[in-house]
């Protein structure tokens, strides 16, 4: 089922082929119009899926390397490791009781179990914050029309046409569906990550309890300046090993999280740009253009056309990325932009019937007063032999004279007539 050009933003009545909100993605439009051009991939939910987690990933690596890198964070550790090699040594040397050594030795385990244990409980927060994000993003990207004024569009349509296949019921049913699962797919690990969190927690606060009984016996134990001293270098040693050590296997767990999405994705991208997709690609681009050139030279009497890329995104994926062209004359103005619009409705109209496709037989248009006279016209005569019906919201004085007629016309509105009659007082 396709429909298009129903004006509620300035982007849908501008382009042709990017006609979603501003959220859309590269990967979504590569299954929609795959999908459109009748190129059956059963994997384009499973790879705009697969993105999305690549994206979260590299979102959640960045946060981690905002000060270093893996390999810098790495070495830094190795550093860290000497110099408490090195404290361990010197207050070795120093003469204090056996008790009180090993209480330090238990402290500063402790406060190295703390240290790590608080880092792994932040990174777990960022993650759980970084799929909310992507929850938030992804309700946002959903589309804020009307659906009471898309219901009577749809009725309207059953009115002209008869019934359809799919009550609007079952189309927003099945709209919601489709955004309820993709949100349960990129939520599907939260209760596991808060389970974690609370656990983490718990064990928290132990040994906080354990660290304040311990840091008190020892306060009241003998103790020289220059054990001292060493002791809270070798804390800070230990809270600075705890964190890094905990940043490095965040990374590691990314780096692999992200080896084995790019993986699949490229057992996706096997089958999608083998050359025998390819070439299926390639025929309904062609069975398609016939249509589009058809109409588009009965128009303007030039040769519109559809045409693909492999292209890679800025992270190296590869996407079908769909274009149209003018094969023999210059870019289009924006008169002959609405034209090559109604060019592509009717002519995958058309496409879409020969293809045995379901696909509604009305196109609901706008701004067509920058079209002039002779494609208004040649447009009507194309849709009425063509069993279309072609819905366009113009002013009148832009009408041409032979489609100035009432029984063309379906609502009429003006100062005196307008569509909600609020009254003042």
């Amino acid at each position: 089922m396709f429909i298009r050009r129903v004006a509620f933003s300035y982007n849908l009545l501008t382009n042709t082929l990017r006609t979603l909100d501003r959220y859309t993605s590269d990967a979504e439009y590569e299954t929609l119009h795959l999908f459109l051009l009748g190129c059956e991939f059963t994997k384009g939910n499973s790879k705009q899926e697969i993105m999305e987690k690549i994206k979260q990933e590299d979102n959640f690596k960045k946060r981690l390397e905002k000060d270093q890198t893996k390999s810098a964070y790495e070495a830094t550790l190795a550093l860290i490791e000497q110099d408490i090699e090195e404290l361990n040594k010197k207050k070795s040397g120093l003469n204090i009781n056996i008790n009180f050594e090993n209480d330090l030795d238990k402290l500063n385990n402790l406060k190295y179990k703390i240290n790590k244990l608080s880092s792994e409980i932040s990174k777990l927060n960022i993650r759980k914050e970084l799929i909310l994000e992507a929850k938030k993003d992804l309700e946002a990207g959903n589309s804020n029309i009307d659906i009471q004024q898309l219901k009577q569009i749809y009725e309207q349509a059953t009115d002209n046409i008869g019934k359809l296949q799919k009550s609007f019921e079952d189309l927003v049913k099945y709209h919601n569906q489709m955004l309820s699962e993709k949100v349960k797919f990129i939520t599907n690990e939260l209760p596991q990550l808060d389970s974690k969190i609370i656990e983490k927690n718990n064990y928290l606060k132990s040994l906080l309890k354990e660290e304040i009984e311990l840091t008190s016996i020892i306060s009241k134990s003998d103790t020289y300046e220059e054990l001292e001293k060493l002791i809270s270098e070798l804390n800070e040693k230990y809270r600075l090993k705890g964190e890094y050590e905990n940043t490095v296997e965040q990374l590691k767990e990314v780096d692999n999280n992200l080896k084995t999405y790019n993986e699949y994705l490229k057992s996706i991208d096997e089958e999608l740009f083998s050359d025998e997709f390819e070439s299926t690609v390639k025929l309904q681009r062609d069975k398609f253009n016939r249509h589009f050139k058809y109409v588009s030279e009965l128009l303007y009497n030039e040769q519109y056309a559809l045409n693909y890329d492999i292209v890679k995104n800025k992270k190296g994926q590869q996407l079908y990325k769909f274009s149209l062209f003018v094969p023999f004359g210059p870019n289009i103005a924006s008169g002959k932009k609405q034209g090559e619009i109604s060019s592509f409705d009717i002519a995958y109209t058309f496409f879409a019937d020969e293809e045995n496709m379901p696909c509604m037989h009305f196109l609901l248009n706008d701004k067509k007063e920058l079209m002039h006279d002779n494609q208004l016209i040649k447009i009507a005569d194309l849709v009425n032999k063509s069993n279309i019906q072609f819905i366009a919201s113009i002013l009148r004085d832009k009408l041409p004279d032979e489609l100035n007629k009432q029984e063309y016309f379906i609502l009429e509105l003006s100062e005196d007539n307008k569509l909600f009659k609020i009254e003042n007082g």
